[in-house]
């Protein structure tokens, strides 16, 4: 590397003639919009990002149109219940826990009230 800076020649700041149109840098003339979708496109992560994005808008708009519940139904005999659920053990096939597991099978959280409101609101909304 040199030590010299680097220096612009005199010659290099004259103006162009009329002829000398080819030696000129010339690119098409793009409004501030048109260069940001030119770039986007050409960026194809950020373009599937985008296609991502709009599905997600389109199904939170048009998803509800496709449930079968609505907004406004709610059964609050439901609101007080825990949230819990059954488990049951897991046997060799014979019956018998396998020797390996040296824990007592989980007993079920619920109770019979709740568990049987918890029943019965799914044979309602069954009905319905």
């Amino acid at each position: 590397m040199t030590d010299q800076p680097h220096t612009i020649a005199p010659h290099m700041w004259e103006k162009l003639g009329p002829g000398d149109a080819e030696a000129a840098i010339s690119a098409p003339s793009l409004t501030y919009w048109q260069d940001a979708r030119r770039r986007l496109w050409a960026n194809k992560p950020a373009v599937i990002a985008l296609g991502f994005i709009i599905a997600l808008i389109l199904g939170a708009i048009f998803g509800p149109l496709f449930s079968p519940f609505s907004y406004f139904e709610q059964n609050l005999k439901l609101a007080n219940i825990p949230p819990a659920f059954e488990t049951y053990a897991i046997d060799d096939g014979q019956g018998a826990q396998p020797a390996s597991s040296s824990t007592p099978p989980i007993s079920t959280s619920m109770k019979s009230t709740p568990k049987a409101m918890f029943s019965a609101s799914f044979a309602v909304a069954a009905r319905t």
